[in-house]
Parts: structure tokens; sequence; C-alpha cells
């Protein structure tokens, strides 16, 4: 496969999550940097972890969770940026697959916790230096779903954040008084639950396809996101977003570390955003939701459509 990057996501050292959309924006940017014409991503089992699969991850989730998390979140991700993918048995049929290729990263079969590729550091980099960077885009068919279910309606999305890190996680009843005051005004809002919160009431759309969750985004006028994993799929569209809880409270030794250090400075949106996608350094009360609502509603980019 001459004319194909290949990148390695071990699951050793790789978690089960949408840092996993990071991973493939980087990997599409050293396939655009190669001049090869295609990219295929091969997820490679941690044979000593957690279910024979994956890192330790067990005081947060267990291997059942991480299981689901890999086929509903990780595997259909890689639709978004045209990539195919592979989930390999064990190393040795990973490596038959680089065999007469390109493999990625440099260290793709022996990565550590020091080079974690999933960070968003060198995409950080790579836009300061004038590099485009990629755009995650949905299928055609869920984007014509979700445009007919809007039907033509202005829609503002929400999405919460409920989890096993507290500190994180935002308040209902602050939400719901901000979808009040969004929903008086010329916009629809779909508030879309936490993944785990609509598993758990049994119901789900975006919630439970990340594709349909893409579409929704693409489709919708505005995105208001928390501090969550899916937000990176707002960070690499080119459709409006407010990001809340930035580095707030407990999370902000957690946010320096996987930003601030990865060369974002505190308080800033990422450079390859637009003037009306920004991450918000402050908790997602009723008022600072509305206040960037109304900013946004307010511009010019709104009414302009």
């Amino acid at each position: 496969m001459k004319d194909t990057l290949t990148a390695f996501y071990d699951l050793e050292i790789s978690p089960v999550s949408y840092d996993f959309v990071v991973f493939m924006v980087k990997a599409e940017l050293a396939r655009r940097e190669l001049k090869l014409k295609k990219l295929h991503v091969v997820i490679v089992p941690f044979a000593d972890g957690m279910g024979g699969m994956f890192r330790d991850k067990s005081q947060f989730y267990d291997e059942h969770e991480a299981k689901w998390r890999l086929w509903n979140i990780c595997i259909p991700a890689c639709a978004l940026i045209g990539a195919s993918v592979t989930l390999a048995t064990d190393w040795e049929q990973a490596a038959k697959l680089e065999e007469g290729g390109i493999g990625w990263p440099k260290d793709w079969n022996m990565q550590t916790l020091r080079t974690r590729p999933h960070l968003i550091g060198g995409i950080i980099t790579a836009a300061k230096a004038g590099v485009e960077i990629p755009t995650l885009r949905c299928s055609d068919h869920a984007r014509r779903v979700v445009r007919k279910l809007f039907q033509g309606r202005r829609i503002v999305t929400m999405t919460q954040r409920h989890t096993y890190l507290n500190g994180r996680n935002t308040v209902p009843s602050e939400w719901a008084q901000a979808q009040e005051y969004i929903s008086g005004k010329d916009c629809a809002v779909v508030m879309i639950k936490d993944v785990g919160t609509a598993l758990a009431q049994g119901g789900g759309f975006a919630e439970l396809s990340i594709d349909l969750r893409m579409a929704m985004y693409e489709e919708a006028e505005l995105n208001l996101v928390a501090n969550n994993g899916c937000a990176s799929l707002c960070w690499f569209s080119d459709r409006p977003y407010r990001m809340f809880d930035a580095g707030v409270g407990d999370t902000r030794r957690e946010w320096e570390g996987l930003f601030v250090e990865q060369g974002l400075p505190w308080g800033s949106s990422f450079t390859w955003s637009s003037t009306q996608q920004r991450i918000i350094y402050k908790r997602s009360s009723a008022d600072v939701i509305i206040e960037e609502f109304e900013s946004w509603h307010g511009s010019s980019d709104h009414r302009n459509g």
C-alpha cells in the first residue's frame, strides 16, 4: 500500500474516547504532508490489558463499556475523515498491514505515554505554522436525515455533560434555563444529552451515533457544548460553537496538562477557529450561556445567515 498512510492506534497507551478524533486529524495531517492518497487506521489491542484489549481505566469504566466505546465511537469516527479502519487481532497482524507502506506515527510499533499521539499539540503546532487543519464531515445520508428533521428551522444545539468526572459535569437546571431563553428567540433548541444519560433512559439519536451527532452539528446555526469529548467534533467543523467549562475549578490542572502545555495559551481559542468558534473559560451557568448566545445572535455572521 505505497499510496496509503497506515496510522496505528495503540490501545496500550490510547483511550477509547473522543481523543481518537484528535488522533485521526493528526494522521490526516501526516497523510497530506506526505502527499499520499489514502489513510488507513489500525487499532491494535493491548493483550495484557483490561479484557485483553484496553489500557486499564477501570476506575472510570469496565471492559464492557470500553468495548462499546470502541465500536460506537472510535471505529465509526474513521468515516468522518474518509479513513478506512482495521481492528487488528494483535501486533503481529498489525505489523503486516504496514509492510511495503508508510506507518505513522514514527514510533508506531513502540509508542509510549511520553509521545501520546492522541494529544492535540501537533495540530496546534501545525496551525501556527499556517497548515490548513482538516474538517470532519458526516455522511450525506446522515445530513439528509437531520436536515429533514430540522425542517428548515434555525437550530441551536446544546450538548451537556454528565460522567464520572463530577468537576466537569454540567448543571441541568442552568442549561434548562438557558434553553428556555434561547427558545424565545428566532431559534429552536435541540438538547443533546450525555451518552450515558441517553443509554440509561433507553433513548438517543445524536447521542448514540457519531455520524448523526456530526450531522446535527453541521446543520445547526450554533452549537453550545460542554467541555466534553464530543466537543472535538465542533473543533474540527466549520460551524459556530461555544465550548464552556474550560479549565474551571478542580479541572484546571487537567486542562493545563492537555491543552496549555500542548501549545494553547490560557484563555484563548484554537488558532484555526473562526471568530464564532470559541472556547469559554467560565462555568456554564445560564447567564454565561445566554451571554454567549447573544454574542453570536447579535453578530453580522448570524444576521447574514
